[in-house]
């Protein structure tokens, strides 16, 4: 598969993307499907409706692989430790500023220490002793008893996922000798000639199914599921039962504005005590992106007025609340950028990159942060694509601005008023 599959937004696996080797196995689905998807010459394939099928099957097989999180967040926090390994000085200047600005510092979260931006850890450290066997000896729905019915709801068009208890071992259904088979049936009247499309992953004692729906389920429509697993060694297969009733998609109303929250004053200081950023910040060292290196990332190549641009690699579900997590990369070569620098005295050029990437960021932030709050459904390429227009913009004004408004003085703005 090609690796930009693995860096769209419905997968989340941007970081390690071209690292990612996936082989599909066809032998096993139908002929007539196998001919609706390869083309004559067996190299290329077409995509059709099938096609698009199993690639949203697949899309979710990846999106919730943990081995594959758990990787991607290493190898981001690891590319972000050796950037401040480099460089302490946005760190420092980050901290500054959120320590003496409420506004900002709301932006980001409150808190009192500053968080990883990186889950390293699964959902829980504490695995259990797992006695699993070649051929299980139950299969059932998680958290209900063996037997007992499922009844849950799902919105129409998203994938239908559920999970069961096993102690059958991780190989069971994909080992080569005497594996066990996951039979899947829908007995409702209205979808017994649907095309039946889902995903299995088995680890650890926990099945996890992903079924999509029937493509003329309605709201308030009724499936009915039945699903056999079995093997050589069983007299009688383990059969569960699924009601899964169709809900219409939510429809949120447009926030109003919102109320403006009066700054805390700040605790005194303890002697020798050092302040630290809020918690909730969750910018990684950005990358300054060279001109020869413009095509060699993952986003739309750079041109010389670009300013800056993100790359969405996921949420971190550490804590109460969801953060979603960016890479950011900055042009170096933004002729706006170069031009100050060319006329900048040496020992000004690196403070000025400094104006630049900082200023850049907190607009992308703030941006990012805003569109988080306008709409409950997140579109990341809709929001990347916001940043990328915005900081263009400003990168042909933000190092003058900055300059002339920090020159400003109380007797400028009298002599103005005259």
């Amino acid at each position: 598969m090609p690796y930009n599959f693995f860096a769209r937004k419905s997968v989340k696996l941007a970081t390690i993307a071209q690292d990612i080797i996936a082989v599909l196995d066809f032998s096993n689905i139908s002929n007539k499907l196998k001919n609706t998807i390869f083309m004559s010459n067996k190299e290329n394939v077409a995509k059709t409706a099938g096609y698009r099928d199993i690639e949203k099957q697949l899309e979710s097989i990846f999106r919730t692989c943990e081995e594959l999180k758990l990787l991607q967040n290493k190898r981001t926090a690891q590319d972000a430790r050796n950037k401040v390994e480099d460089n302490k000085t946005f760190d420092e200047l980050m901290s500054q500023l959120l320590n003496k600005n409420p506004a900002l510092a709301e932006l980001f979260g409150v808190g009192h220490r500053l968080t990883s931006a990186f889950n390293m850890q699964q959902a829980s450290n504490d695995k259990k002793d797992l006695d699993l066997k070649e051929f299980p000896t139950y299969f059932k729905f998680k958290k209900l008893e063996s037997g007992e019915k499922l009844k849950r709801t799902a919105t129409e068009d998203k994938p239908i996922r559920l999970s069961f208890e096993t102690d059958a071992e991780n190989e069971y259904f994909d080992r080569e000798e005497r594996n066990g088979s996951l039979k899947v049936i829908i007995e409702s009247d209205k979808f017994k000639d649907s095309k039946i499309i889902y995903s299995t992953s088995l680890k650890d004692g926990i099945c996890s199914l992903n079924i999509a729906q029937p493509d003329n389920a309605e709201p308030n429509d009724v499936i009915e599921y039945k699903f056999i697993v079995e093997d050589l060694t069983q007299d009688q297969p383990f059969i569960n039962f699924a009601k899964i009733t169709v809900t219409e998609k939510s429809v949120h109303q447009e926030p109003g504005p919102p109320k403006p929250t009066p700054p805390r004053p700040p605790k005194p200081p303890i002697e020798g005590e050092k302040k630290d950023v809020p918690g909730g910040l969750n910018i990684p060292e950005p990358t300054w992106v060279k001109k020869e290196n413009w095509a060699a990332h993952d986003f739309e190549e750079f041109d010389e007025f670009d300013g800056l641009t993100v790359q969405y690699v996921g949420e971190d579900e550490t804590g109460k609340n969801k953060v979603d997590k960016y890479n950011y990369y900055i042009n170096s070569d933004n002729f706006y950028l170069l031009n100050e620098l060319k006329l900048a005295k040496d020992n000004m050029r690196e403070v000025i990159k400094e104006r630049y990437k900082t200023s850049l960021v907190l607009s992308a932030v703030s941006i990012l942060a805003q569109s988080k709050l306008d709409k409950m459904d997140e579109d990341q390429d809709e929001d990347i694509k916001k940043v990328r227009i915005a900081t263009r913009a400003l990168s042909r004004i933000i190092l003058p601005l900055i300059q002339v408004l920090g020159s400003l003085s109380e007797q400028d703005l009298t002599l103005a008023d005259d």
